[in-house]
């Protein structure tokens, strides 16, 4: 009786363990993001003193910065989504539209020793998703290519179709008959 009640102390630890590193990383991930926005919003005002006199420049950053302000609202709700578990809202999202307006910030953010390029395919339908979710993917996602390239490089953000045949290749479920894709 003795092994088992320690067997299942053990067990408690190590499940609360596994709780407290998914937190762990989940705060780390959050901190990054914000990160991420903040230098954003900083590096917009510094730009907002520096072009006082240019009002094209000026309106040009100040919607810089209330757009990252938005993102970083939608990043705190995805943040309480998961901790009240609510329901997460899917609506039609253009993916080449997002990557237009993920340019800019990219563009502001990262290293001038890295090329970032669109590459983008016309006429693809809209996709079911979240959209603060899908920005926060390809964000972490360009933000990973940034990391791996420390000399320079260039990052290209694609965007296409992809068959249904192609997938169910390396996804048996794949389904439907085709598929919108991005790649960096």
């Amino acid at each position: 009786m003795r092994a088992i009640g320690e067997r299942e102390e053990l067990q408690d630890q190590l499940l609360q363990a596994q709780k407290m590193e998914s937190i762990g990383t989940l705060a780390g991930g959050i901190a990054h993001d914000f990160n991420n926005l903040l230098n954003l919003i900083l590096g917009y005002a510094s730009a907002i003193e520096r072009d006082a006199g240019n009002p094209v420049k000026l309106s040009e950053s100040i919607d810089v910065i209330k757009d990252t302000v938005k993102r970083g609202a939608s990043l705190v709700q995805q943040l309480l989504s998961m901790v009240r578990k609510t329901d997460i809202v899917f609506e039609q999202v253009e993916l080449n539209v997002l990557l237009e307006k993920l340019l800019p910030l990219l563009h502001e953010t990262f290293p001038k020793t890295i090329d970032i390029s669109l590459e983008l395919a016309a006429g693809l339908p809209p996709v079911m998703a979240n959209t603060n979710q899908l920005n926060q993917v390809m964000l972490n996602l360009c933000v990973n290519a940034r990391d791996a390239m420390s000399g320079g490089g260039k990052l290209i953000l694609a965007t296409g179709k992809v068959t249904g045949t192609e997938l169910r290749g390396r996804f048996q479920d794949a389904l439907e008959n085709e598929y919108l894709c991005s790649r960096r």
